[in-house]
């Protein structure tokens, strides 16, 4: 930032009492902040400079005046630069807590990644249709899986990483917890019926003669046994990746939901982040004006950052190949092809970007593709 490029050190001197933050800023000439920016600066000055707090007061222990200024903000940045935007998505986690006032809210994580525009309303949607998509944008299955597994695990770690921070600001505490949807029929037996579309996507409806009312909440103990028990009994140990590449999501999800429905009145169930925290230290922590530049600039830097893995995943297969072929796994191949980071940018766009249009109908109205050679030998148990 530019007021810290002009951060002047000459007027501090051991043993100083400087009364509060704002005096601390005009002594060293750089702009005072508030939230986010405000811990951050804090966090740059006790570099070069060992002070006590006091109430709101500053007592200057001692002052490093040999360090180079420019060049500790430059080691900063570059500390910094592969997950600057944590900072950013702490700040929108903070200001969409602040307009909750109930001091605790439940967020499945899909939704909290659209609501701080970590993605775009295609990524959720297409997750379960990577075959789909394939075909759409023309772009090798294993390769969107790829991309996928990456991009979502990165997503998860920053959005934890962000909860972190501010768990150890004691702002809020966080709890990963499953969440159901019970129907509670007035009486009589609930009716699922299941059929395929014209564009093979499979519908559910759930009637009941009586009515049914629908609750949402958090799984007990003995449901989330039930769920482990069930999602078990199909996968036999394969993992979701597969399920998904070899088309049979759906199938899997309605196996576990049916299973579900009928011995504990649950028609589906999801993951969701509980977060608990005090209004009012949320509220002291935001900056009415910083979020909607943060807005702004987050989506993009996620986009670079994916594109910078995916970079360094190609340049690593490089390596291998150079080295040792034994080391490479089959479905790193991928990473050899002319188009791997072009079409590695092109699920970007579609995916993360939160200018690019809705594609989910055009989605939706494709035919699924056959199911490759790669995928017929996986054994799932029907």
């Amino acid at each position: 930032m530019k007021s810290e490029e002009k951060i002047n050190i000459s007027k501090l001197e051991d043993g100083m009492i400087i009364k509060n933050y704002k005096e601390l800023c005009k002594i060293i000439d750089v702009k005072p902040k508030s939230g986010m920016g405000k811990e951050n600066q804090l966090e740059l000055i006790s570099q070069f400079c060992n002070y006590e707090k006091v109430g709101h007061s500053f007592k200057i222990l001692s002052v490093d005046k040999s360090i180079d200024i420019e060049k500790l903000i430059k080691l900063n940045k570059l500390s910094k630069s592969g997950a600057r935007y944590i900072n950013d998505i702490e700040v929108l986690i903070l200001h969409m807590l602040s307009i909750n006032q109930n001091g605790e809210l439940i967020i499945s994580k899909s939704k909290l990644l659209k609501e701080l525009d970590m993605v775009n309303n295609n990524y959720h949607f297409c997750k379960s249709r990577t075959n789909k998509l394939s075909t759409y944008l023309d772009i090798d299955n294993q390769l969107i899986e790829e991309w996928y597994h990456s991009t979502n695990s990165m997503l998860s770690r920053n959005l934890e990483k962000a909860f972190e921070k501010l768990v150890n600001r004691s702002l809020i505490d966080y709890n990963s917890v499953r969440m159901v949807c019970e129907q509670i029929p007035e009486n009589g037996e609930i009716l699922k019926n299941v059929f395929v579309d014209e564009y093979e996507e499979e519908r559910v409806i759930y009637s009941i003669q009586s009515g049914c009312d629908v609750l949402f909440r958090q799984a007990t103990y003995e449901e989330n046994e039930a769920i482990r028990k069930y999602e078990y009994e199909y996968k036999n140990g394969v993992e979701d990746s597969y399920i998904v590449a070899s088309g049979k999501w759906d199938e899997y999800k309605n196996y576990v939901n049916s299973k579900l429905l009928s011995e504990h009145n649950i028609s589906f169930y999801y993951n969701a982040y509980c977060i608990q925290y005090n209004h009012k230290n949320v509220i002291n922590m935001v900056d009415n004006l910083e979020q909607w530049e943060i807005r702004k600039t987050l989506n993009s830097e996620i986009m670079d950052k994916i594109k910078e893995n995916v970079i360094h995943r190609q340049n690593k297969f490089i390596s291998s190949v150079q080295e040792d072929l034994i080391n490479i796994k089959e479905n790193e191949y991928t990473r050899a092809d002319d188009n791997y980071l072009h079409n590695n940018m092109k699920l970007n766009l579609n995916l993360i970007d939160k200018n690019k249009e809705d594609i989910t109908i055009d989605i939706k109205g494709l035919k699924r593709k056959p199911i490759s050679d790669k995928y017929i030998n996986v054994k799932i148990e029907d």
